[in-house]
């Protein structure tokens, strides 16, 4: 169990699978994963149960469907959903039918606490005006929902990831018009961080206040030892000159950058 304890489940469709799946379909925590982004800048709040809560290609309707097992087996304190219906939209569901399943979801997992995001655009799935009808309905719809529901908390994560000029995604945010990549999953946790702190009072990991001996030290080599440590092309720099802002100067050590 991380810092904080708060077993968390992470549910939906191939966009809460992307916060574990890596390369080679092995398992890990994935820079691609928006919650995965926000846990770690939150000072890892949450302790993620399970890496089956996501499942790619589903709908909400089957999605609706694993919920009593996944409550059943893990019995978490919070449920993360990123959005969990653009599936749907792709195959031309109307937003009755998906606010209806998402209703049902919201029945089930209440009285846990729930952040749940808003769907993000994608040209790929929700290109057309028709389409693109159907996404906004549901996320205000979800939006409405977040001011009325003991334990809900709705995250506009669609804002964060959209071209206001076209509708659709952020070209550099997806490689293939529908998935969040690591920038583009930087920028919605960004989104994440930001409602978690104000509305549960989390509050950020000092990321940077480790020393040499630490193993939470970011930084490579924190040593400098090797034949390529130092030096202009190493991993500690050294000997190098510039001019810096004004009125900051500073020395760099082998366990980072400390300005003084």
């Amino acid at each position: 169990v991380l810092q904080g304890g708060r077993s968390a489940l992470i549910l939906g469709d191939s966009i809460a699978l992307n916060n574990f799946e890596i390369a080679g379909g092995a398992f890990g925590y994935n820079p691609r994963g928006v919650f995965v982004h926000a846990n770690v800048e939150l000072g890892w709040v949450f302790d993620f149960v399970g890496s089956d809560g996501g499942v790619s290609g589903e709908g909400s309707d089957q999605i609706l469907a694993r919920v009593p097992t996944l409550l059943s087996t893990y019995d978490p304190e919070y449920v993360l959903i990123p959005g969990g219906f653009i599936n749907d939209i792709a195959v031309d569901k109307t937003s009755t039918e998906i606010i209806a399943n998402l209703t049902a979801i919201l029945k089930l997992i209440a009285g846990r606490n729930i952040v749940w995001t808003t769907t993000l655009p994608s040209s790929l799935n929700a290109g057309t005006a028709a389409r693109k009808a159907v996404l906004h309905a549901c996320n205000r719809w979800l939006v409405s929902v977040g001011k009325s529901v003991p334990g809900l908390t709705v995250v506009d994560t669609y804002s964060a990831f959209v071209n206001v000029s076209t509708g659709s995604q952020v070209s550099t945010f997806s490689a293939d018009n529908l998935h969040p990549n690591t920038l583009g999953a930087a920028a919605v946790s960004r989104a994440v961080v930001r409602a978690l702190r104000q509305q549960l009072g989390f509050q950020p990991a000092p990321l940077f206040g480790f020393g040499t001996d630490d193993y939470k030290n970011m930084i490579y080599n924190p040593y400098g030892v090797g034949s390529n440590a130092g030096g202009v092309g190493g991993f500690v720099a050294g000997g190098l000159t510039g001019v810096g802002p004004t009125g900051c100067a500073g020395t760099t050590h082998a366990s980072g950058p400390r300005v003084g």
